[in-house]
């Protein structure tokens, strides 16, 4: 009996273990899109067991043709997976469920996107900030939300012992005071609150529930799906919206598909139609009539793995999850059903938190005006006045010298964010237009030089691209500047290339002096043009004997 007792002992806490692991698995994925914009929630790739790091369930991407079409942005990085999702173009709605029995609301938060102008890019405005939306009642279990422009509606199912007949009067109500019921419900989101709306026929005994979104009446309508009561087959009813909120009857259009319920996977409004998607281990598209009859489109092999069909503004996207990777294929032509290729989309960090790069470079500029005003005086007593000797470099190989200069950081931007050529180009455009809030990239690369020009040019004399290019910098009297000279022109130079204006001191004066060099009481020589310095002259010929 002991040995019984040991195996089942076992067997007890070897489940426990295998459910607290499926817990951490969370889910496969979440998909949501209406229009250009698809977002997904993919479970965290990082292992919180070796990295210690348990504050991490899941990250949140943004997917656009425009940042091409094989990668997407993390947005974020929750610690919770949500129950649902909705998307209303570069808005998504999150319904967090309830984390433990003190907190029995379902917590709704919104992040929604903007786009720079110059560069195409879309970013949060402030990292790490979510709108907060009115709460869901945890007495009820919030089955599915879909959006409808900036309408959102969730389906919340009954609590399963209030519709058994199981009341408790300290228990029946929530933190808000709503109890729970019995029926099936639909739910409009209002400013602070969220009201009933009318469902269609036969809605209020569903046990399940998936909301999407269908084409008709010149826009887009909620679509209501749930399982008949055969089982055999689904309900799809759809009904606008709009007209609802105005006081109007949603004049529901209810059909019967020939797909269980349990393999339907999305109702999605697409130019021509509603779609539909379904299937376990292929995923078939169909056209859905007002009538309920299906028009097949295409049905595509995934096998086991997790997937999901949305609707994008040029055609439907399956998105497949492969383990780590992620795969999203297009369905264009819609008519044909023909099939793109496979894209493995890859995730790139960077879509938030760059408002602060522009504030790093402030500081950066304060700090060296504050270093100027402090050593400038150290340096009054060298030469103010140029000897007649000097010999400019020309402004054509100094550029050419920063230039050359300004390649580590740029590899070091291009290869630690993974920058596209187009959106590291367009980085100088916005900064040239003096819109530095939206020249992230070139102004990286900008500081990166600063700094590193600072550090060659006051431990070695000359940066790389000064050496390269056959330049040197020179007090006035012809000598080699000192390294309290070197090291204010490297400074304030920097300053220079975040503020551009400020460089077309250069062309006003005769000896090509800008900014940093008349601060320094220095100028930027050839070598080869220019006399040597006394601690370079060749040695004196032998006498003869």
């Amino acid at each position: 009996m002991s040995f019984v007792r040991f195996f089942l002992t076992a067997g007890c806490l070897l489940g426990i273990i295998t459910s607290s692991y499926a817990a951490d698995d969370f889910s496969s994925m979440l998909v949501a899109s209406d229009g250009e914009h698809a977002w997904m929630v993919v479970p965290e790739s990082v292992d919180k067991k070796t990295s210690g790091d348990s504050t991490a369930a899941c990250r949140l991407l943004h997917y656009t043709n425009e940042s091409g079409p094989d990668n997407a942005r993390v947005v974020t990085v929750f610690a919770d997976w949500p129950v649902a999702i909705a998307s209303s173009g570069p808005r998504i709605w999150m319904v967090f469920g309830p984390r433990d029995a003190n907190m029995t609301d379902y917590d709704l938060f919104g992040i929604q996107l903007s786009q720079i102008p110059q560069t195409g890019y879309w970013q949060v405005l402030k990292q790490g900030y979510m709108q907060v939306f009115p709460s869901l009642s945890g007495v009820n279990r919030v089955a599915s939300v879909a959006a409808i422009g900036n309408e959102l509606i969730a389906a919340v199912l009954p609590n399963a012992k209030a519709k058994r007949g199981i009341r408790r009067d300290d228990a029946d109500e929530s933190g808000d005071g709503e109890k729970a019921v019995t029926s099936t419900r639909l739910l409009l989101m209002e400013s602070v609150s969220w009201r009933d709306i009318e469902a269609p026929e036969g809605f209020s005994d569903a046990s399940e529930v998936l909301l999407g979104v269908a084409a008709g009446g010149g826009g887009s309508r909620l679509a209501v799906a749930w399982p008949d009561t055969a089982g055999n087959s689904t309900r799809i009813a759809t009904g606008a919206v709009e007209k609802y909120s105005q006081q109007e009857s949603l004049d529901w259009n209810v059909s019967t598909v020939n797909v269980p319920f349990a393999k339907l996977n999305s109702v999605c409004s697409i130019e021509g139609g509603t779609l539909i998607s379904y299937g376990d281990e292929s995923a078939s598209l169909a056209y859905l009539r007002d009538d309920g009859s299906l028009v097949g489109l295409v049905s595509v092999d995934v096998g086991k793995q997790p997937w999901l069909v949305t609707s994008m503004f040029d055609g439907p996207r399956l998105f497949e999850r492969r383990a780590d990777q992620y795969v999203v294929r297009s369905i264009q032509p819609v008519a044909s059903g023909q099939v793109g290729e496979e894209i493995v989309v890859a995730e790139k960090v960077g879509a938030v938190g760059w408002n602060e790069i522009p504030v790093v470079g402030m500081l950066f500029v304060f700090g060296v005006l504050m270093c100027v005003i402090v050593l400038r005086p150290f340096i009054d007593s060298s030469i103010s006045d140029p000897s007649p000797d000097l010999s400019p470099s020309p402004v054509f190989r100094r550029v050419a010298a920063l230039i050359i200069d300004m390649i580590p950081g740029a590899v070091v931007v291009v290869i630690v964010f993974d920058v596209s050529l187009r959106e590291f180009l367009q980085g100088f455009v916005s900064l040239g237009a003096m819109d530095q809030q939206n020249g992230e990239y070139a102004m990286l690369v900008l500081l990166i030089t600063g700094v590193y020009g600072i550090f060659s040019e006051v431990l070695f004399g000359a940066s790389i691209g000064k050496i390269v290019v056959g330049n040197k910098i020179s007090s006035l009297d012809g000598k080699i500047a000192g390294r309290l000279q070197r090291g204010l022109r490297a400074a304030v130079k920097t300053v220079i290339l975040i503020m551009p204006p400020l460089a077309l001191l250069v062309l006003l004066d005769p000896l090509g002096r800008g900014l940093p060099e008349l601060v320094s009481r220095t100028v930027v020589e050839s070598k080869k043009s220019s006399s040597p310095d006394k601690d370079e002259l060749p040695p004196d010929p032998p006498e003869d004997s």
